[in-house]
């Protein structure tokens, strides 16, 4: 591999040659901050936060798309650069929504963090007119929220080359730039796949998943209810890095005891659903197979596949007619749960009849109020 001879900061190093300034700098533990930045797929250069000094240059160069050069002088942090990052994030912060106690990212906000490491004390120093943005909330997974939205583009090169959907980019010019579909359609209208990795990457809360927490507690605690909660296989070994675990640590104990003193009457692994999944898939893959039915069979247990499962079925060629392409097997979530209803219908009946009254008064008494929840129990 070649390598060229650079110095950053002062300290003479050794790069590969054709490396960008930002990842010469990160390989040697250099930290340049980035909003826009996501390596392999979006290296655009829109935020002007990694702007870097390169000495013999008239202007600041963004790090994250300026390559190296034999001999190349760089400075990270000159009283010029800072001044540079600190103006364009207060610029920013001048067409942005600063709710930010009520904001979903609160705390976990890349622009709230550089923010914070650059000292800006005055967020309203370049307030003036502000574009209109939109509020989204059609997905039945996510909301949303144009006016946190800093244009870095993250989520429209998630779609596009991560998920090869490509249903959400900039829309607009100039001032009124704005990311958002084709013709500015909700998101509900469009071939949204439900996959949720723009969510991942955004930077701010400019999209989020829809949160269903107050139902939950509600849920939990309503006494004619018994709230039973599936986990996913992974979450026992992917949990434990929201507490500062060491990645893949598995707690799935700790887990369902916290489930349980939460107040869920039953926890329920999904793997057994998933068994079942599996082997009825693949029956009705030979059975098709055996009798000439419809190939190939498509088939997800997620939202996100059944969608993308959609969207290939309806551009399937005229020699592959769509009819009867997915199959009928049921998503493992709604399965254990089918399952697990009549199990519980006698207890529910048993409480009936042991304690006609529930046990607050602001509740309609006995029966009353149990129909509701022996009637969700028994639909399938």
């Amino acid at each position: 591999m070649e390598m060229v001879n650079i110095k950053i900061n002062g300290m003479p190093l050794s790069v590969p040659a054709g490396s960008t300034i930002l990842e010469a700098a990160r390989q040697h533990g250099i930290e340049i901050p980035t909003l826009c930045y996501l390596r392999d797929i979006n290296e655009i250069g829109a935020c002007r936060i990694c702007v870097v000094e390169v000495v013999g240059m008239r202007n600041l160069v963004a790090a994250c798309v300026y390559p190296v050069a034999e001999g190349m002088e760089i400075l990270t942090n000159s009283k010029r650069v800072f001044a540079s990052r600190k103006t364009n994030l207060e610029l920013i912060l001048s067409t942005h929504n600063r709710s930010c106690l009520s904001c979903v990212r609160s705390g976990n906000c890349e622009l709230q963090k550089l923010c914070k490491d650059f000292r800006i004390y005055d967020e309203t120093l370049y307030d003036g007119e502000k574009p209109a943005s939109d509020y989204d909330d059609s997905a039945v997974h996510m909301v949303r929220d144009n006016s946190k939205c800093v244009l870095c583009r993250r989520c429209a090169a998630a779609c596009a080359k991560w998920q090869d959907v490509a249903v959400i980019g900039p829309n607009g010019r100039g001032f009124n730039t704005h990311i958002g579909t084709a013709f500015n359609q909700n998101l509900s209208d469009v071939a949204c796949v439900s996959c949720g990795q723009c969510i991942v990457v955004c930077p701010t809360g400019a999209l989020a998943e829809k949160d269903n927490t107050k139902d939950v507690w509600r849920a939990l605690s309503d006494p004619t209810k018994h709230v039973i909660v599936q986990t996913a296989p992974s979450i026992r070994v992917t949990l434990g890095e929201a507490f500062g675990m060491h990645i893949g640590t598995n707690v799935e104990g700790k887990m369902v005891a916290a489930l349980r003193r939460l107040g869920f009457d039953g926890v329920y692994d999904t793997d057994f659903a998933a068994d079942m999944t599996i082997v009825e898939e693949a029956n009705e893959l030979v059975e098709r197979i055996k009798n000439g039915g419809k190939l190939p069979m498509i088939t997800s247990v997620r939202r996100a596949g059944l969608n993308t499962a959609s969207i290939i079925i309806r551009n399937l060629p005229k020699t592959c007619p769509p009819a009867n392409r997915r199959s009928r097997c049921s998503a493992r979530w709604p399965r254990l749960g089918t399952r697990r209803k009549p199990a519980l219908i006698p207890r529910i009946f048993l409480w009936w009849a042991l304690c006609p009254v529930p046990p607050r008064s602001s509740k309609p008494s006995g029966r009353t109020s149990l129909l509701p929840a022996i009637r969700t129990l028994m639909w399938p």
